[in-house]
C-alpha cells in the first residue's frame, strides 16, 4: 500500500510539474512544441521505413552477389569437368595438350575471379577444397606420372566439394517470393548438371579403359539416384513452364539418348556396344549442353528479374525518401505558417486589449476565422463597441460631475464663506458675555457659556478646514520642485511646543525632492504629524517615525517615465481597529470621541495624495500605534 501511494504521489507531482512547466511557457513555444512533435514523429517514421527499405536493398544486394557468386562455382565446375576430359585424354593418348592449356587458362581465370570474392569464406575456397591440390594433380599429368583413374578421383572430388558451396538461397525470404520458384529450380538443374556430368565421366572412364567396370556402376549407381532425386525435386519446385521446357529436352533433344543410355545401363548392370568411349562422349556432351543451356537461360532470366528488384527497390526507396522529405518539408512549412498566423492574431488581439484597456475606443481589429480565436476578435469588437459606449456615457457623466464639482466647490466655499459671519458674531457677543457678567451667573449659566464659546471655536475650525478641501484642486501650474525635508521641518517647528509639551521624538529618513505642490505637501505633514500627536497614550512620550520603505522604491506606472516613492508615518499611540482602516478617510468621521478635531484632517490628506496621483493606506491595531502608507510618484 505504501509503494502504491509513493508511486501516485510520485505520477501527481510528475503532472503537476508538467503542467506548470507548459504554463510557463509562452504561446509561441507551446506552438513550436506541438509543430515539433508530431514533426519528430514523423521523422522517425520515415527514418524507420527508410532504414527498412535500405535492409530490403542490403539484402537483396546480398542476395545480387550470391547470385553471381554461385554462377563463378558453376563456371568452375564446368571448367574443371572440362579439365578432367582434356587432362584424362593427355594421360591416354598423350594428345590435346593445347586444348588442356587453354582450358587451365579458362580455369585459373574463374580461380581468381572467386579468390577476389568480397565475401572473405569464398575468396579462401582453396585452402578447404581440394582445388588446393589442383597444381600438383596438373604437374602430375604434364609428367605423364598420373593415371587416368587417378586423374578422374582427383577431378571428381574437386567437383563434389565445389558443389557443396552452391548454397540454395532464402526461398522463404519475402524479398525473394518473386523469384522463388526459379532459384531453387536453376539450383536443382545446376545440380543436375554436376552429377550427370560425374556419371558421364565415369561411364567415359570404363569405355575409355574396358576396365572395372562393375566396380565403378557400383560406385556410380548412388550418384544416378541422386540425379533422379534432383529430377523429381526439379518436377516439385519449378515453374509448370521450366517443367514443360525439361520435358520438352528429354524428348526432343541429345539429352534424351543420354538419359535413356544411363538409365538402360543401371537397369541390366552392364556395358552394350551400342557407344565407344568418344561417341558417348560426344552424345552425352551435347546432352550436358542441352540441361546446361536450360539452366543457363533460367539463370539469366532470373538474375535480370532479381536486378529489376533492385533497380525497383532503389527507385521505390529514393521516391519514399522523396516523398518523406516533402511531406517533412511541407508539414514543418505548415507548422509554421500555422504558428506564425495564431501569434500574429493574437498578436493583433493583445495590442487591440491593450488599447481597450487604457481606453481607446478606436479600436479595429480585423481577424475573420471561424475558430476560438475568431470568437475572441468579435469578443473583442462588442467590447470596444462597450468600451465606446461606455466612455461616451462616461464622458458625458465627467462633464456632468465636473459640473457638480465646481458647484459643490461654490457651495462649499458660499456656505462657509457665509457661515464665518454668524460664528465670528456668536463668538463675540458669547466672549462679551463671559468678560462682563460671568461673574454674576451662576454655575449652570457658567457652563453654558463656556459651552457657547467651545462650540462657536470648534465651528470656526470646521469652516476653515471645509476652506482648505474645497480648494484642494489640482494645479499642474502649481507643481514644483518639492523638497520634503524642508517641508517637514517647516512641519516641525509649527508644531514645537505641541512636540516639547508632549516631550515626542521624531525621526525622519532623509527624504528625495519631488514634483508637488508645497501648500498642499505642508497640509498633508501637517496633519499626519498633527494627528500622530494628538492620539499619543496617556502618560507616554510620542515616537513619531517617517521613513522609506526599501521595497517600494521602484513598482513602474503607466507613464514609463515615472517612479513611485513610498513614505510611512507610524506612531505608538493609541490605534484603532483595522476595520476602520477605510472609514477614517471619510469626511467628518471620528473614532475617539475623547480626543479634539473636526474629522475633516485624513479626509483632507487623502484628497491631497490622490491630487498628486498616488494613495494612502492605514494600518493599525488598538493600543499598537498607527501607520500611514503614503505612495507618490516622482520624476527621476
Amino acid at each position: 500500500m505504501r509503494t502504491g501511494c509513493h508511486l501516485h504521489r510520485r505520477i501527481s507531482i510528475s503532472s503537476v510539474w508538467m503542467r506548470n512547466f507548459f504554463r510557463r511557457l509562452s504561446l509561441p513555444k507551446k506552438l513550436i512544441l506541438i509543430g515539433v512533435i508530431p514533426s519528430a514523429v514523423l521523422a522517425f517514421v520515415s527514418f524507420q521505413l527508410i532504414k527498412e527499405k535500405s535492409k530490403k536493398l542490403e539484402l537483396l544486394e546480398v542476395y545480387t552477389q550470391r547470385i553471381y557468386q554461385t554462377e563463378n562455382i558453376s563456371n568452375l565446375i564446368d571448367g574443371l569437368q572440362n579439365e578432367r576430359k582434356l587432362s584424362y585424354d593427355h594421360s591416354v593418348s598423350q594428345s590435346a595438350e593445347t586444348g588442356l592449356t587453354g582450358q587451365r587458362r579458362s580455369t585459373d581465370s574463374i580461380i581468381n575471379i572467386l579468390k577476389n570474392s568480397r565475401d572473405d569464406v569464398i575468396k579462401r575456397f582453396e585452402e578447404y577444397t581440394f582445388v588446393k591440390g589442383l597444381p600438383a594433380i596438373r604437374k602430375r599429368v604434364d609428367d605423364t606420372l598420373a593415371r587416368p583413374g587417378e586423374i578422374m578421383s582427383a577431378y571428381t572430388n574437386m567437383i563434389f566439394r565445389l558443389n557443396t558451396l552452391n548454397t540454395s538461397f532464402p526461398a522463404s525470404s519475402v524479398y525473394l517470393v518473386p523469384v522463388s520458384n526459379d532459384l531453387a529450380a536453376q539450383r536443382t538443374l545446376a545440380e543436375m548438371v554436376t552429377y550427370l556430368g560425374i556419371i558421364r565421366a565415369n561411364i567415359f572412364n570404363v569405355l575409355q579403359s574396358k576396365k572395372d567396370s562393375i566396380g565403378t556402376l557400383a560406385g556410380t549407381y548412388g550418384i544416378h539416384q541422386v540425379f533422379h532425386t534432383y529430377e523429381s525435386e526439379l518436377g516439385v519446385k519449378a515453374t509448370p513452364e521450366v517443367s514443360k521446357r525439361y520435358d520438352e529436352l528429354k524428348r526432343n533433344t541429345e539429352l534424351r539418348p543420354t538419359l535413356d543410355y544411363i538409365d538402360s545401363l543401371f537397369k541390366r548392370f552392364r556395358f552394350d556396344a551400342r557407344y565407344d568411349a568418344e561417341t558417348w562422349w560426344s552424345v552425352s556432351g551435347a546432352g550436358i549442353e542441352q540441361l546446361r543451356s536450360l539452366q543457363q537461360r533460367l539463370w539469366t532470366s532470373t538474375k535480370k528479374r532479381i536486378a529489376d528488384l533492385v533497380t525497383e527497390e532503389k527507385d521505390e526507396k529514393n521516391r519514399t525518401l522523396a516523398f518523406l522529405i516533402i511531406s517533412l518539408v511541407l508539414v514543418l512549412a505548415l507548422v509554421a505558417y500555422t504558428i506564425h498566423i495564431i501569434s500574429s492574431m493574437l498578436d493583433e488581439l493583445k495590442v487591440a486589449a491593450g488599447k481597450i484597456a487604457l481606453g481607446d475606443t478606436d479600436v479595429v481589429v480585423d481577424i475573420r476565422s471561424d475558430d476560438a480565436i475568431g470568437s475572441l476578435a468579435e469578443s473583442i469588437h462588442k467590447m470596444e463597441a462597450q468600451v465606446r459606449e461606455r466612455a461616451t456615457a462616461l464622458a458625458e457623466m465627467n462633464t456632468e460631475l465636473e459640473r457638480s464639482n465646481k458647484d459643490l466647490e461654490q457651495f462649499a466655499y458660499v456656505a462657509s464663506h457665509d457661515l464665518q459671519e454668524p460664528v465670528r458674531k456668536i463668538r463675540t457677543f458669547a466672549g462679551q458675555l463671559k468678560d462682563l457678567s460671568y461673574d454674576q451667573l451662576d454655575e449652570k449659566s457658567k457652563r453654558h457659556v463656556d459651552k457657547i464659546i467651545s462650540s462657536a471655536e470648534r465651528m470656526k475650525k470646521i469652516i476653515g478646514d471645509l476652506l482648505d478641501f474645497s480648494h484642494l484642486n489640482r494645479d499642474e501650474s502649481q507643481m514644483e520642485k518639492v523638497d520634503l525635508n524642508r517641508i517637514l521641518e517647516d512641519v516641525k517647528t509649527d508644531l514645537e511646543l505641541l512636540i516639547q509639551q508632549k516631550e515626542a521624538v521624531i525621526r525622519i529618513d532623509k527624504l528625495p525632492v519631488i514634483d508637488a505642490i508645497p501648500v498642499q505637501m505642508t497640509q498633508l505633514f501637517y496633519n499626519l504629524m498633527n494627528n500622530a500627536l494628538k492620539f499619543s497614550v496617556e502618560g507616554v512620550a510620542p515616537v513619531i517615525s517617517v521613513t522609506i520603505d526599501n521595497d517600494s522604491a521602484g513598482g513602474p506606472s503607466r507613464d514609463q517615465t515615472k517612479n513611485y516613492l513610498t513614505i510611512r508615518f507610524a506612531d505608538n499611540g493609541i490605534g484603532f481597529e483595522q476595520e476602520y482602516a477605510n472609514r477614517i478617510f471619510t469626511m467628518f468621521q471620528r473614532l475617539s470621541s475623547g480626543y479634539a478635531g473636526t474629522g475633516i484632517g485624513l479626509a483632507l490628506c487623502k484628497k491631497i495624495v490622490e491630487n498628486h496621483k498616488g494613495s494612502i493606506q492605514a494600518q493599525s491595531q488598538p493600543g499598537k500605534g498607527a501607520s500611514f502608507k503614503i505612495v507618490l510618484p516622482f520624476r527621476q
